[in-house]
């Protein structure tokens, strides 16, 4: 097992290949998979029927051969141990109790003007659950997909798993049983995953496909993303351990091993302030790979994949971890809980000598499917969240409307566009619907009489606006345009506002000739609400010459 120090002079070569382990060859095999999954599209069932030939070594005669019947996971279910049975259903117990306490709530709150506001949460109508086969079968995999969906509130659950030469793991069969479900089928791989993406005769489509797998899983999943949506893209299996002196080298070493028998991929970091320990530790893994049942898998994960550091301090080991996100992170020191709110990145955190990662991968409650190869800075575990949706909910009050829909109505001008900003104005307008102020406001739209009503005299491109008549309007559109009309009549009279020439406006007694080319700057001394009236009557304009 590889060990190196921060101090040493190739450190960061060393460091930044245990960064890069996350790498997959995704884009090597993504024409494979491709090509697999557009099988699967275009030929459905007959389609993939032909795949689980080729790969899973037995070819189903029929459609209905793909799916497990319900007899199958019953008599699994009923032949196990009943101490198996039951420690299965207390691991059930607790996985449900602990997402019952993620589920988000749908709710609504009234504001001042009576706008309600709210979020509303949903869940997905069906959910694509994938289960690991081949080297290892894992049941607890299942419960972790199939218990939030559940809580959730999924309405259909599909699960597919690989069955090599039609056989699957009766500890599998047994936990579908204890889950209640129903749709399972045997098929594995890019197929399973294109199959519950694009829906089959058989199986069919989803709308959120879970589950970890191999390169070839992780790499339909990441095509498929878009049709439907997904969980994460997991790769093998990881652990990293952040221990000082006071942590018992042959725990560390059990620990680091108990991810090592994953997956010949599967990283094992063991990041330390003691250099003792470090020793300690190596020494422990070399004496008990020779006791484990997967002694290859794990010797080749430990000599290619695993490593120790030895840091100059916890402060240093903790900025490490961050940076390695491990998907497990154990953290063994005289006071785990101290170091808590340093720790930014981890899929899970197991903290202190007694919390071995195993208990989470089984029984504890959170989820074991977790974010790997250092996407624990941007994913998190699965959770109810991955089977639900949420839809935001607006109604808006006519107070509630009227306070803000002139800025809104401001910002969708700004933008250009017009449906946007007439969408609003004209529910504005609804609340003065009948009264005297509508009958006046009403027909900006190109009404002649209403120009003569203005006080509007059109000159080629100039306006004439008499005040006289315009102070009517003013008032109409509201008490504060009203005091700015009657304040700049009273300033010119008094001779205290110079507008001249260079704003396109001449004062003439009781007049006011404003050249539209010119006028832009006026209006916007005068505010955004005169600045919309300028624009009503350019349109008018507009709408005469037509």
């Amino acid at each position: 097992m590889k060990t190196f120090s921060t101090t040493d002079a190739d450190f960061q070569v060393n460091f930044d290949e245990l960064l890069a382990r996350g790498a997959m060859d995704i884009e090597g095999v993504s024409t494979i998979v491709n090509d697999l999954l557009k099988e699967i599209r275009t030929g459905g069932n007959a389609a993939l029927r032909e795949q689980i030939a080729r790969f899973d070594r037995w070819s189903p005669q029929s459609d209905d051969e793909l799916k497990v019947r319900s007899e199958e996971m019953k008599a699994a279910y009923e032949a196990i141990d009943p101490k198996l049975r039951d420690a299965l259903q207390l691991a059930y117990d607790r996985i449900r109790d602990y997402h019952e306490k993620l589920m988000p709530r749908t709710w609504m709150e009234t504001d001042a003007t009576g706008s309600v506001l709210g979020q509303k949460v949903t869940p997905v109508d069906r959910a694509g659950l994938y289960i690991p086969g081949g080297k290892a079968a894992y049941p607890s995999s299942l419960l972790m997909n199939v218990i939030p969906a559940q809580v959730a509130g999924v309405g259909e659950i599909v699960v597919c798993t690989p069955a090599p030469d039609n056989e699957l793991n009766e500890l599998l069969l047994a936990a579908c049983h204890l889950c209640g479900v129903e749709n399972v089928f045997r098929v594995g791989g890019a197929s399973a995953i294109g199959a519950m993406a694009y829906g089959t005769e058989t199986i069919p489509k989803v709308d959120v496909i879970t589950g970890p797998g191999n390169i070839f899983v992780a790499t339909a999943k990441k095509l498929v993303y878009g049709e439907v949506n997904i969980d994460m893209i997991a790769g093998p299996s990881e652990i990293g351990v952040l221990a000082d002196r006071s942590a018992p080298a042959d725990l560390l070493a059990m620990d680091l091993l108990s991810q090592a028998e994953h997956d010949e991929m599967a990283s094992s970091i063991l990041i330390t302030d003691d250099a003792d320990l470090a020793a300690s530790v190596a020494q422990e893994i070399e004496g008990f790979l020779g006791t484990l049942s997967r002694e290859t898998i794990a010797r080749t994960s430990i000599a290619e994949r695993g490593a120790i550091i030895i840091a100059r301090d916890m402060d240093e080991a903790v900025d490490l971890m961050n940076q390695i996100a491990p998907e497990h992170l154990e953290v063994v020191t005289e006071d785990p809980m101290s170091l808590l709110p340093s720790i930014r990145h981890a899929g899970a955190i197991f903290l202190g000598r007694n919390t071995p990662e195993p208990i989470g991968d089984y029984i504890a409650g959170p989820n074991h499917t977790l974010p790997t190869g250092g996407t624990a800075r941007f994913y998190s575990p699965l959770s109810v969240e991955h089977f639900l949706k949420k839809s935001s909910i607006i109604s808006m009050s006519e107070a509630g409307i009227n306070a803000i829909g002139e800025e809104c109505a401001m910002i969708a001008h700004t933008e250009g566009l017009t449906a946007h900003e007439a969408s609003v104005r004209m529910r504005l307008k609804k609340e003065h619907e009948g009264s005297e102020h509508d009958k006046r406001f009403k027909g900006l739209d190109g009404d002649d009489d209403l120009l003569s009503k203005l006080g509007i005299d059109l000159n080629g491109e100039k306006i004439n606006i008499d005040l006289g008549k315009t102070k009517g309007f003013f008032d109409a559109v509201g008490e504060k345009l009203a005091s700015k009309a009657e304040k700049l009549q009273n300033d010119i009279a008094s001779g205290s506002v110079d507008l001249g020439e260079n704003v396109g406006v001449k004062v003439d007694k009781e007049q006011i000739n404003i050249d539209l080319g010119k006028t832009r700057s006026f209006i916007d001394d005068l505010g955004k609400k005169i600045a919309g009236f300028v624009d009503q009557i350019d349109d008018v304009v507009k709408d005469i010459k037509k």
